[in-house]
Formats: C-alpha cells, sequence, structure tokens
C-alpha cells in the first residue's frame, strides 16, 4: 500500500531546524526560524514522481528539488502527495508553496502560479502497437481511440485538436484518478486502445522495464508543441517571487554542473537537460 501525506525531508534539515543555534560568546540559545515551505505532487508518473518498491519517493523531479534546497538551507522543506485535482486547489491558497508532477508551460496556469525555470528538455510520441506503420503525425489519429484523464496536458491538446478538425474527430475515453500508464500501454499493445500520447521520456522508462510490443513515433517540434510545451517545470504559488528565483539560480547551478544531465541519464535514460534555457 502506497504511503501518503508528508514526507519530511530530512536530508534538507540541519541540526539548527532539531536544536539551537548557539549565538558565539553570550553561552545562549536561539531556536533557528526557518522559511516552512511544502510541495505537492501525485507520485503516480515515473520516472517523474513515483514511489518505488519499498515506498520511498523517487523520481527526476524528486530528486533534482532535494538537490535545489540542499543548497537553500533557510527553508524548512516537506513534501505532501496527493491526487491531481488537490495540488492546483492547494497552490491557489498557498496551503502548498510548490507544485511538481510533470508540468508542461499553459498560458492559464501562467495566469495563477510562477513558473520556475524549465527542468527538463520534453519531447512528445505517440505510442502505437509494434506493427502499425500508418501513424505519422496528429492527422493520422482521426477516427482513432485512446484514452486521458481529464485536465492533463494530453486531453487537453486532443480535445483542441478536436474542436479545430470537427470532420477528423479522435476518440478520447475519460478516465477518473490518472489511471495507470502501464494499463494504457498494455491496452494499445493488445489494441485495446489504438494509440497513447506520452511524453518520450516516460516511454523510454517503460519500454524498458515492460518490453511491449509497442513503438514510439516522435512528433515534430511544431505538433509536439500542440501537445504541450517543449520544457517541464515546477509551479510556484503567487507571492513567492523571491523562492522562485532562489530555485532558478540553483537549477542553472545543476545544470552547469552536469547533475541535470546525470538525472536525466538516470531517470530517462538520456540527456534531457534543456540546455537553451540556460545558455
Amino acid at each position: 500500500m502506497k504511503k501518503r501525506g508528508s514526507i519530511r525531508l530530512l536530508a534538507f534539515l540541519s541540526a539548527a531546524v532539531l536544536g539551537v543555534t548557539a549565538l558565539g560568546g553570550c553561552g545562549k540559545a536561539v531556536a533557528s526560524e526557518k522559511e516552512k515551505v511544502t510541495l505537492i505532487t501525485t507520485a503516480t508518473l515515473k520516472p517523474f514522481t513515483y514511489y518505488d518498491e519499498d515506498n520511498n519517493l523517487q523520481g527526476y523531479e524528486v530528486e533534482l528539488i532535494k538537490k535545489v534546497f540542499e543548497a537553500l538551507p533557510e527553508y524548512d522543506v516537506q513534501i505532501e502527495v496527493a491526487d491531481f485535482p488537490a495540488l492546483f486547489g492547494g497552490l491557489d491558497s498557498d496551503y502548498y508553496q510548490i507544485g511538481f508532477n510533470n508540468f508542461s508551460y499553459n498560458e492559464k496556469r501562467a495566469e495563477k502560479y510562477i513558473y520556475t525555470n524549465g527542468i527538463f528538455d520534453n519531447h512528445y510520441v505517440i505510442v502505437v502497437p509494434e506493427g502499425n506503420d500508418s501513424i505519422h503525425q496528429l492527422s493520422d489519429l482521426a477516427g482513432l481511440t485512446t484514452r486521458v484523464t481529464p485536465g492533463t496536458s494530453y486531453a487537453t491538446s486532443l480535445e483542441l485538436y478536436n474542436e479545430e478538425h470537427p470532420d477528423a474527430q479522435i476518440n478520447l475515453v475519460y478516465q477518473e484518478g490518472g489511471g495507470t500508464i502501464e494499463k494504457t500501454l498494455l491496452d494499445v499493445e493488445s489494441g485495446a486502445l489504438d494509440f497513447n500520447l506520452l511524453d518520450e521520456p516516460m516511454y523510454n522508462v517503460y519500454q524498458k522495464e515492460f518490453n511491449l510490443k509497442i513503438k514510439a513515433v516522435r512528433l515534430n517540434d511544431e505538433e509536439s508543441e500542440t501537445v504541450g510545451s517543449r520544457y517541464g517545470y515546477y509551479l510556484v504559488s503567487k507571492g513567492h517571487e523571491d523562492l522562485a528565483a532562489k530555485i532558478d539560480e540553483q537549477l542553472a547551478k545543476l545544470v552547469a554542473d552536469g547533475t541535470v544531465k546525470a538525472l536525466g541519464e538516470k531517470y530517462f535514460y538520456g540527456d534531457y537537460t534543456p540546455y537553451d534555457l540556460y545558455k
């Protein structure tokens, strides 16, 4: 059974948080004051954020944000896990200060939240059965069926595509609660679904793990942008511009020292560093 609730990031805490900080020469001690920062995720999107077999929270975005806050000892940090709809309500109310869940850029979200600088360079693919050679682009999906979760970038992009192409509709089967990537990919393999729209890093991981009889057709840059922005981001609640700026500063350092590349190779099986954003 998966753990839920908050996960204290002990690695981020110095002795000052657990006890007191001595004032030199005074023989007295005062409690250390740190600003509390609470992060929120669903932990259902391997390899970005997920539980491992030992119920430990893992993933590219998890490990990267830990690296960021290791250099920001002025914050007392914890992560909470919730269902997808709760992420935005918590950010809106400032109950959570940072959200991470494989977020791409969205103009409506940009009106409500602060986007950090990019954390990985994404590409989108159409996943089809191994023997299907007829799918090359979005227009080839007319009349075909896929499964989507309401509110995700995949669902939104395909809904918009249908609005713009009323005579070439894609059949969308909605699932609540997120479902599982494994089940969707297995249904593509079996033919129960015609295709799945997916991030390439996510496809890499699941295909390596399950070795299914499926393949990925990478969208060109123009079509990929209709699915979601090229980059992934952390979201910061409004009013925390200083926090967002500090995160951006640390991200730049982690790109420069190769940490982002190493994490990409660990979790995505490739270098997905957003170099263009850090020139």
